[in-house]
């Protein structure tokens, strides 16, 4: 579903200096697969999302999304950044029907319903004629998430969604994006500084070198879903979280590696 080919992204900056964001990254997801990447702030995650997104492009290499070769945004591809990025003038029922009217599309019964739809699963029923200064940050983020959904998108991209929310809100959010994920099949790609998070909602976990960015690890999360937060879960996850954490260099080293599968090659 997302195939990305040895690309490379320098950035010139205004004093005439170049910075090296992405270097030869290689990288394919699959239909329905969740896969989170993680690394070191400045390592070039955000700026991967925004190639494959078509906001940006590569210096080298290409990108493909459906088997298509990106070079703009599509209406395969959804986006959630981290800020919710709601128009304050417009209820809830609204700026989810946004992506309808920037489709130059007429709102139809059907649109509306649909919208129901999604805001119904991201649980917001009962907050459509809200406005966003209403709602709380995690209400605003189910908002962004219900907007993404509507144009049924085969590709979500995250950028650290929940970045800014309290952990309780953010632990909620991660089991409904879970929850949302199994029921619609779609493929997701989060981008994330959370390891715990990472774990719990991936088929797989990318891990990404300091600048510039190049992958140098990819986890297996075998885990059965559906995932949560309590004991059990915890325990079927330590030691991969415990790996991760070693590669980034923010824990000690495992103590057995008999339960970690080995990192698979770049694929």
């Amino acid at each position: 579903m997302i195939d990305v080919t040895s690309v490379s992204k320098t950035y010139e900056t205004a004093k005439g200096g170049l910075v090296h964001a992405l270097q030869d990254v290689s990288l394919t997801i699959g239909r329905g697969e969740f896969v989170s990447i993680v690394g070191p702030s400045g390592c070039g995650k955000s700026t991967l999302l925004s190639i494959i997104a078509g906001l940006d492009e590569a210096s080298h290499g290409a990108v493909g999304v459906a088997g298509v070769h990106v070079r703009r945004p599509s209406r395969d591809v959804s986006i959630v950044f981290q800020n919710p990025v709601l128009l304050p003038w417009r209820k809830v029922v609204d700026n989810v029907l946004l992506p309808i009217e920037l489709s130059s599309r007429r709102i139809s019964q059907q649109h509306r319903s649909k919208a129901g739809q999604v805001i119904e699963m991201v649980g917001l029923t009962g907050f459509e004629n809200s406005y966003p200064r209403e709602l709380s940050g995690g209400m605003q983020q189910r908002c962004a998430i219900a907007r993404a959904l509507m144009l049924d998108a085969p590709v979500l991209l995250m950028d650290e969604p929940f970045g800014s929310l309290d952990a309780l809100t953010r632990e909620q959010l991660n089991l409904e994006i879970q929850d949302i994920w199994m029921q619609t099949g779609t493929t997701v790609m989060l981008i994330t500084h959370d390891i715990d998070e990472a774990v719990l909602l991936s088929d797989r976990v990318i891990v990404m070198s300091r600048r510039p960015g190049s992958i140098v690890r990819v986890f297996d999360i075998d885990a059965p879903r559906p995932r949560g937060h309590g004991v059990g879960d915890e325990l079927e996850t330590a030691r991969v979280r415990a790996a991760i954490r070693e590669e980034l260099g923010v824990a000690g080293p495992v103590r057995s590696q008999q339960d970690v599968k080995e990192p698979t090659d770049v694929h």
